[in-house]
């Protein structure tokens, strides 16, 4: 069904993807990486805002709350939002609904999911000395994910796992306040219940970080006492969300009824081995690293992921959903973490290293285009 419209959306996508690594492949120069990644970023908007779902796509359904949001009174969209789980996304359905074209729900969501993304990029750009065929290694292993389609036709858990990498790269690799942050972590809690529950996890992560500063650990004595009087008072009613959901997942699970697509769990398999390779290269290589605090940093993000990483696995046990949403999140990790690997290791182990991670990313594009989530993307519905 649609066979020329879908070869026609394929074949786009791979063309800008392979055209946008060969670009940055052949050059050192940031201002032209900045301004290559510029225009790819404006290439995937456009793709999202011309992507026509099909009638089962979550987009399809999404696009119809947006619609019904959007012709509601005030009145009744606050009183939405104060009954709400996820009132963030609320908001945002409404908001783009009075646009009037629902094109626009998936290229605002791409907008500022790879905006995000993009400029833990510029960071590295502009703080480090960065090749141009390290951000086309770290760029390709990305893009040959269901990342794409999952911010187009998802919206909700893209955003919020973005927007939480974005702040914990800015922590963990700039040495930003977590309290700075925070209001955007409780923008991304808001969107989805994998955003709260990857607060939760880093609200934990971060009471038990290690601190040698005195104000700090101040803090945390504050924060944490507000954190009980807040969940007290308040978050219970979203904690029985995410342990509702988390019983809808195990239900559905022990039912047999659980949404699961084999190609689908190839691929999540192959990320899950993508990550468990690059950390696997930070223990390997960490002698090479010259610099101590490259060292640090990426030790911060190892840290931060291994129990994520866990718990992920610990999670097929009772869903095989909750274990693709968790390594979903790991895997954006590895936009960072391919950078702050091949900057450190001597120049003969980077190629090694950039051979064998464009395999992986290869076959998790052959599998994405032939059999995954990329296979969906058309920019019409004529035959």
């Amino acid at each position: 069904m649609f066979l020329t419209a879908r070869l026609f959306g394929i074949f786009t996508y791979v063309f800008l993807l392979f055209g946008t690594c060969l670009s940055l492949k052949y050059t050192n120069n940031s201002k032209k990486i900045k301004i290559i990644l510029f225009f790819y970023l404006c290439t995937l908007v456009l793709m999202a805002f011309m992507f026509v779902p099909y009638i089962s796509a979550d987009l399809y359904r999404l696009a119809y709350i947006s619609e019904k949001y959007a012709l509601m009174p005030f009145d009744t969209i606050l009183q939405e939002l104060l009954n709400s789980r996820t009132p963030g996304s609320v908001f945002y359905f409404y908001l783009v609904g009075k646009l009037n074209n629902y094109h626009f729900l998936p290229a605002i969501a791409v907008l500022i999911d790879f905006s995000f993304l993009f400029s833990i990029l510029n960071y590295e750009i502009k703080f480090n000395y960065i090749k141009g065929s390290w951000i086309a290694t770290s760029l390709f292993l990305l893009m040959s994910s269901s990342i794409f389609m999952s911010s187009i036709s998802g919206i909700r858990n893209v955003f919020a796992y973005c927007i939480i990498i974005w702040c914990v790269y800015r922590e963990f690799i700039l040495k930003k306040s977590f309290l700075m942050h925070l209001p955007l972590y409780l923008i991304a809690a808001s969107f989805h219940t994998m955003g709260q529950v990857m607060l939760m996890y880093r609200i934990v992560f971060f009471l038990f970080e290690k601190n040698n500063f005195f104000i700090n650990r101040i803090f945390k004595i504050l924060l944490s006492a507000f954190l009980v009087i807040v969940v007290i008072k308040y978050g219970q009613y979203f904690i029985n969300g995410i342990l509702e959901k988390a019983s809808n997942y195990n239900e559905s699970f022990q039912a047999g009824t659980e949404y699961f697509y084999v190609w689908g769990a190839i691929s999540v398999c192959i990320q899950s081995l993508a990550i468990i390779y690059e950390i696997s290269l930070f223990y390997k290589y960490k002698k090479y690293f010259k610099q101590k605090l490259q060292f640090l940093q990426l030790n911060n993000i190892i840290y931060f992921s291994l129990p994520l990483l866990l718990i992920s696995f610990s999670s097929l046990f009772f869903s095989y959903v909750a274990f693709g949403r968790i390594q979903m999140f790991l895997f954006l990790f590895l936009l960072p973490i391919t950078l702050i690997l091949l900057k450190s290791v001597p120049e003969y182990k980077q190629k090694r290293i950039q051979k064998k991670l464009f395999f992986i990313s290869f076959v998790l594009l052959l599998i994405s285009c032939t059999r995954g989530d990329l296979c969906s993307l058309k920019f019409w519905v004529s035959i």
